[in-house]
């Protein structure tokens, strides 16, 4: 079949969203400018080339599977420091990627679940992004998904940086690289020297106790361990008016919102050689009698957790030769525990409990080289290698006790790729690569990329980028069943593919600015929907939707000797199913987001303030959330007295009411989320 070519960007990016963007964008720059007093708002035109070429690069790895700058790197491409993860108060990977250009959360009060370019669904347990800990993956191999709240494995005060590579990725990392990539690098021994320990307390009880120690010893021998505990109690009741059933409900869900979480991270390494593991467990409680469950009763609850040990060596050989070994083994673990009404009992108001279980195990084996030959071409090649030992699920009830499904399963999955990048002229750089994925639930996915990086001034750059990627079905789709309660599975369900098409232009602004634009089209086919069966009324998994999806995303950042620094950006999108002639559930057409740190008292204290904004979303098949902008605040201090930190934030600090759409097994259309918050966290350095 051909693929129609995109229609004309005009035809759906309304000018004057595209004007008030920019209008926005130099607003902003000007009175960053400003702030900095150095009259840079008005000179920014005088500025001298050589003021112009003056630039500062990113250099990052996630893009290639090697270090290389982040303007050479084919992708767009965004990082977070530690620095800005504590300025800005963010307190899990959930936080840090919902600031980031172009990424929205969404909330059912259970788990968080990522958007990106126009494409949010909930229930997919955030499996179109691949999330990776060091290079290692962390998306699990029953559900195919990953944790970004609470339940993510690394404290937020061990990440070193974030990584975001936008677009499709499988071309080098396979299934899940569906719409980003986001590499989680983790502070090694060093950077702590010493011990250090901190604790936060907050809003609903909350509190966040960690400790770590971190050492870099002799010959080079890097040690860091850390364990993190976390509790909330969360509100002490919510209101749902779908749920006002006189006399048997108020509305009121009361004592179930409480989270807990333990988690515990450690790394040895020494001359390429490292040993590297963590283990995470999460315990939700669940306030919105999803699924059918009975109401406000404080057993519904998920307990989710994994972990994983790896071994990795990474060695340059003489002639230049790079080569990067991994073995590695995950578990992961599931239980939930729902409540529901026993039709069958002539008690009023008895009760049932359903009891899942998942468990996923398996083993990775990767090997990946690359070399550069007369510093021009450069070419990576790697095998890896997933044996998927168990795939497990299993469903009972307790009362009486029978069980609904016990489905074991295994796979394999082998994967060779290879990637090239050739410099045609110093500032004219092509880069070619695929990978070819064979196995059990992905069947044969060929996964391609190319892209063309021209830079015709120091200060400049623009890229062209074309990618596919696919997303197996994963054995949760598959074969999940409740027993007829709810779902049932299909394990007729096929790959999902998407065909990415972007532009990316980057311009250095003098000494403190960067901005940069990229508008991006994409193609999906076969994507897997959670739907009702009008048979039955059960939901079930189906490859029955085909998307296109347009978007522009504009950034600013400006970042000044004092410390100053802060972005704004604009996005503008629009996704469509093909078959409705629709725009997508929990799809917004406008993102802005934005922060700006300022140090005062010689660095030592600093104010970081962000921003964002959404608007409105549907949710089928019925209800929209309106479009919301909160604001948070967060104050942070240096070591200031016997080597203590304190930071004190305020999120949503005007007090806003906002609402998430929820998934489609919520009788809800949307949900309320958390009005103004607050945390106050003390570090220690020892």
């Amino acid at each position: 079949m051909t693929t129609p070519s995109p229609p004309p960007f005009s035809r759906w990016l309304p000018i004057g969203h595209l004007k008030g963007a920019l209008f926005l964008l130099i607003s902003f720059s000007v009175e960053l400018a400003q702030l900095h007093g150095d009259g840079n708002a008005d000179n920014l035109s005088k500025l001298s080339l050589d003021d112009l070429f003056e630039t500062k690069v990113i250099t990052i790895k996630s893009a290639s599977l090697r270090e290389q700058p982040s303007t050479e790197a084919p992708a767009s491409i965004s990082v977070v420091t530690h620095d800005d993860i504590q300025r800005l108060g963010y307190q899990n990977l959930a936080d840090i990627l919902a600031g980031e250009r172009g990424f929205y959360t969404s909330s059912d009060r259970n788990y968080t679940y990522l958007g990106d370019r126009g494409f949010g669904r909930q229930g997919d347990y955030n499996s179109r992004v691949l999330v990776l800990v060091d290079g290692h993956r962390m998306n699990d191999n029953v559900t195919g998904g990953v944790t970004l709240g609470n339940g993510f494995m690394v404290d937020s005060d061990l990440i070193e940086r974030v990584e975001v590579v936008r677009g499709p990725g499988s071309a080098l990392y396979g299934n899940n690289a569906f719409f980003a990539v986001v590499n989680v690098i983790t502070r090694t021994g060093k950077d702590i020297s010493g011990v250090e320990t901190a604790f936060s307390g907050g809003s609903f009880e909350s509190y966040r106790g960690r400790i770590t120690m971190g050492y870099e010893l002799d010959h080079g021998i890097d040690f860091l361990a850390s364990g993190t505990v976390f509790h909330s109690d969360g509100h002490d009741q919510l209101f749902y008016k779908e749920y006002v059933q006189p006399p048997t409900s108020d509305g009121y869900s009361r004592h179930t919102d409480a989270e807990e979480a333990e988690s515990g991270f450690a790394r040895l390494s020494w001359n390429g050689i490292k040993l590297e593991g963590g283990w995470v467990e999460r315990t939700k409680h669940i306030p919105t009698g999803s699924f059918s469950t009975v109401f406000g009763d404080p057993r519904n609850s998920t307990v989710d957790g994994n972990y994983y040990v790896s071994a990795t060596l990474d060695h340059t050989f003489e002639n230049d030769l790079t080569l990067n070994a991994e073995v590695s083994y995950d578990t992961i673990y599931y239980k939930g525990r729902y409540v529901y009404a026993d039709a069958s009992s002539a008690i009023p108001g008895a009760t049932t409990e359903s009891i899942e279980h998942l468990l996923g195990r398996w083993w990775t084996e990767d090997i990946h080289a690359h070399r550069t030959w007369f510093d021009q071409l450069t070419i990576t090649a790697g095998f890896q290698i997933v044996e998927n030992v168990d795939q497990n699920q299993w469903n009972y009830e307790t009362q009486p006790y029978h069980q609904t499904l016990n489905a074991n399963h295994h796979s394999i999955i082998w994967s060779p790729y290879i990637d090239s990048s050739w410099a045609i002229l110093t500032n004219l750089i092509l880069s070619a690569g695929f990978r070819y994925d064979q196995g059990d639930f992905v069947g044969s996915s060929l996964s391609p990329r190319t892209s063309l990086v021209y830079s015709p001034a120091h200060s400049t750059t623009f890229k062209l980028l074309y990618g596919q990627a696919f997303r197996g079905p994963n054995a949760y789709e598959r074969f999940y069943s409740d027993g007829g309660l709810t779902q049932k599975g299909n394990p007729n369900l096929g790959p999902e593919t998407i065909e990415t098409y972007e532009w990316v232009a980057e311009q250095k602004l003098g000494q403190h600015f960067t901005a940069s634009v990229s508008a991006y089209y994409y193609i999906a086919n076969d994507l897997i929907n959670q739907v009702i069966d009008p048979a039955d009324q059960l939901l079930v998994y189906k490859n029955i939707s085909n998307v296109r999806g347009r978007g522009v995303e504009a950034e600013i950042d400006g970042e000044f000797g004092g410390g100053i620094r802060g972005r704004i950006s604009y996005t503008l999108q629009k996704t469509v199913d093909e078959g409705t002639s629709s725009e997508l559930n929990n799809s917004p057409r406008n993102l802005i987001q934005g922060h700006l740190i300022v140090p005062f008292f010689d660095d030592r204290f600093s104010a970081g303030a962000e921003i964002r904004y959404i608007s409105k979303r549907e949710r089928d098949p019925s209800g929209e959330s309106p479009g919301y902008f909160i604001a948070n605040l967060t104050l942070f201090s240096r070591p200031i007295w016997h080597r203590l930190e304190l930071s004190a934030s305020i999120y949503n600090i005007l007090g806003r009411r906002y609402f998430d759409p929820s998934p489609i097994e919520l009788l809800q259309p949307v949900l309320e989320q958390d009005g103004r918050t607050f945390l106050v966290k003390l570090t220690a350095h020892f």
